[in-house]
């Protein structure tokens, strides 16, 4: 299995995912902004590649990452842990038909973690999301 995997690094916790992945025997594949030679030994040696980009919430680039790597290989999943990340990755997943979190979804969650944390805010939540709130 083929998973490329935002944030393979950033932050510190994020290397047990990387490792946890390639322990069950995935091929995982790293996107982030940090450049490749600040990846330690052991996240590198978790890798079989990584790819730099400016913004891994910039839904444009890493659209264009991802369908580089699909012509390159099958990739099987597109994954991120970083609640920010969250919908970027939903829509690259969408535009790349890769399996997943929808983008519905995950705004939906966005929304419900929102509103649960900050009464009052779900509207705005949901117009970040492209949604108009229901009363």
């Amino acid at each position: 299995m083929n998973v490329v995997f935002v944030e393979p690094s950033f932050p510190p916790t994020q290397r047990h995912f990387a490792r946890a992945l390639s322990d069950v025997g995935a091929t995982v594949i790293g996107i982030g902004e940090r450049p490749a030679d600040w990846l330690d030994d052991e996240v590198r040696g978790w890798l079989s590649d990584y790819h730099q980009v400016g913004n891994v919430t910039d839904v444009g680039v890493l659209t264009d990452v991802v369908r580089w790597l699909q012509s390159r290989l099958w990739v099987d999943r597109l994954e991120t842990t970083i609640e920010a990340h969250t919908l970027p990755v939903a829509q690259v997943r969408e535009a790349c038909t890769i399996p997943g979190t929808s983008p519905r979804t995950a705004c939906s969650a966005f929304r419900s973690a929102t509103r649960s944390s900050q009464p009052g805010r779900g509207r705005a939540s949901s117009r970040a999301c492209g949604w108009t709130a229901r009363a």
